[in-house]
């Protein structure tokens, strides 16, 4: 069941893919129209986090939840657990997709840059008609208000989760010669390179 508003071109699409494999799908955006013998169901955005025990007790027996974005927040799997409680994770397993993860690291990363060479403020300023250097030495007069960037080779970095979305941003930043260490829940490590050359930490649980 795909708990959501999709275009039937794309709905056509997907039973073409799935006809012939015993799959029978259904999409609505009214949780309402859930089968009760559902086995999975995809849901899409935040909204389906108010109906969770309506969904609970409109398809008792649901094996598998998707979620359709990488990454599900702290708040969101504690409502999880509420409506379904211990069946969570053995009776009905919890997926969550990544197709969303390089546009997310991209955006990360993009703010990071941003943020390290001040693009905004100095932005502003070129808009007001100042067009003088900034950051970097230069002969001349000096911006009354100096805004340097700073450089990030040779500093360090902690990503938190080295997920689809972290590993993602450590490779860059690894790349632009950062030393960088990540967390990662569920894992021991104390410290320990990746294949990447990112020390990871136990991120507990």
């Amino acid at each position: 069941f795909l708990w959501m508003s999709i275009p039937s071109s794309r709905f056509d699409l997907l039973n073409s893919v799935t006809s012939g494999k015993g799959i029978l799908l259904k999409a609505s955006q009214t949780i309402e129209e859930c089968p009760r013998d559902v086995d999975v169901v995809v849901l899409r955005g935040s909204a389906w986090t108010t109906e969770l025990e309506t969904l609970s007790q409109i398809a008792p027996g649901v094996k598998a939840l998707v979620v359709s974005y990488a990454g599900i927040s702290a708040q969101h799997l504690r409502q999880l657990k509420s409506a379904f409680g211990e069946r969570l994770g053995t009776d009905i397993q919890l997926h969550n997709l990544h197709h969303n993860a390089p546009i997310t690291a991209e955006l990360a990363l993009s703010l990071l840059l941003a943020a390290a060479k001040f693009l905004l403020p100095a932005d502003l300023r070129l808009r007001a008609g100042d067009w003088r250097p900034r950051g970097l030495p230069f002969p001349g007069r000096q911006v009354e208000a100096p805004m340097p960037m700073l450089l990030l080779s040779g500093r360090r970095a902690l990503v938190l989760g080295l997920g689809a979305v972290g590993s993602r941003v450590a490779r860059v930043l690894k790349s632009l010669g950062m030393e960088v260490s990540a967390t990662r829940r569920g894992c021991s490590g104390r410290g320990e390179a990746d294949p990447d050359g990112v020390k990871v930490f136990g991120g507990g649980r």
